[in-house]
């Protein structure tokens, strides 16, 4: 009887009501791959939906346009982006090698050329950088804490230092991606204890 009713109440709302979470969490993991694999500017909406088994229609139900569906996608992925293990330097280069690997590498260049392309994003660009700015710099004064580092850069330039080496280990142009986070992993183990 219980799913009789269930039922029943579903039948009652309106068909784009119905699991509305779930068609949104769709959205969000397709968006994710194609801006991941495609960047912003060559990524469709079309794409995203047809990947996703929704329409055009749900789309728009829960986003106004393309640049409103990168920002909730950037926002994810700045959320779930695990801080580097700095224990040892090997540490540190495979956990920029997996920054480098996974999904929200192609995510960061995706959002990278997004707010070039759409000025709206500025604004949350700005917000974005600072939460990750606030993590760095505690993620700096921990590691330093833990080694018993008193370093002559303090913590939030040390941040900002970092972040920018991250930047170009994940979204850089030069060499290979191997010698690349290698590169990256050596500066920033430098700039981080460097005493």
């Amino acid at each position: 009887m219980g799913d009789r009713n269930r039922r029943i109440a579903l039948e009652d709302q309106p068909r784009r009501q119905r699991r509305p979470q779930e068609k949104l969490a769709r959205i969000l993991a397709s968006a994710t791959t194609t801006f991941g694999a495609e960047g912003y500017a060559r990524a469709r909406i079309h794409s995203v939906c047809r990947s996703a088994g929704v329409s055009i229609g749900t789309f728009y139900d829960h986003f106004e346009n393309k640049a409103e569906l990168m920002l909730q996608v950037a926002e994810l992925a700045s959320e779930s982006l695990p801080m580097p293990d700095a224990a040892t330097l090997p540490q540190l280069e495979q956990s920029i090698a997996a920054l480098a690997a996974a999904p929200t590498a192609g995510i960061s260049r995706a959002w990278l050329e997004a707010i070039q392309i759409e000025p709206g994003l500025f604004a949350a660009s700005e917000r974005l950088r600072g939460v990750f700015f606030g993590r760095y710099t505690q993620w700096v004064a921990d590691a330093r804490a833990h080694r018993r580092i008193r370093s002559a850069l303090n913590d939030e330039v040390t941040a900002r230092t970092v972040l920018s080496l991250l930047r170009e280990a994940v979204s850089g142009a030069y060499g290979p991606t191997g010698q690349r986070v290698s590169d990256m992993a050596r500066a920033i183990w430098f700039v981080l204890y460097a005493e």
